[in-house]
């Protein structure tokens, strides 16, 4: 009975593959309804914009099905879609763009600490920051926010984001600590007015 589909039961990804690859269109549907929506938010993260985010989706579809026969490791579905989808993003990005626009948009160059920091990610987690949050994310270049959106939305370790970008780790290491970098400098709190300040150090020499 391994391997086997039993009726009522959601087939495994292995399942659907093994249909798909026989001309089952059924399995490659319910493959697409599956991961449909991860690929849509993956794409969007990276995007910023619904209607590339959709195209991307479809693409992505479009890609599994010419080459459902190619995939030989099952147990990698999500992987070789998530792939696809970042490549197709950046794809989308190098059509739009000279290399020397890309390279503008990236803006300050600094080294920081691989981690990003804590009021980044609840940042990005408030809802009533969204506008905010998004706007920063613009600030940084495509390849930036994909290995944002890989390293902190979908958890991947810095080799494997290296493997899905083919990137080497230095690179990946250095978008990384460049969107931190530009995430925390427009993200951080604005300053006090100042006379806000000139108040509360009036008060404080009075006591």
């Amino acid at each position: 009975m391994n391997g086997e589909w039993m009726p009522g039961r959601p087939r495994t990804d292995e399942q659907l593959l093994a249909s798909a690859r026989e001309g089952d269109q059924t399995a490659f549907a319910e493959i697409v309804v599956r991961y449909r929506p991860r690929i849509y938010a993956l794409a969007y993260r990276i995007t910023l914009d619904e209607d590339d985010a959709l195209d991307i989706a479809q693409e992505t579809a479009f890609a599994l099905c010419r080459k459902v026969a190619q995939l030989r490791d099952d147990g990698a579905l999500w992987a070789w879609l998530r792939r696809m989808t970042v490549n197709a993003c950046l794809s989308l990005f190098r059509r739009r763009h000279s290399e020397r626009e890309i390279l503008a948009a990236w803006g300050r160059e600094a080294d920081v600490h691989a981690a990003a920091p804590e009021n980044i990610v609840a940042a990005i987690q408030r809802e009533q920051e969204i506008e905010r949050v998004e706007s920063a994310l613009r600030a940084l270049s495509p390849q930036q926010r994909a290995v944002f959106a890989l390293r902190f939305h979908e958890e991947r370790p810095l080799a494997n984001i290296a493997q899905t970008m083919g990137l080497s780790l230095g690179a990946v290491k250095s978008h990384l600590f460049r969107a931190t970098a530009r995430l925390r400098e427009m993200l951080a709190p604005p300053p006090p007015a100042k006379e806000e300040s000139s108040a509360a150090l009036r008060a404080a020499s009075r006591e």
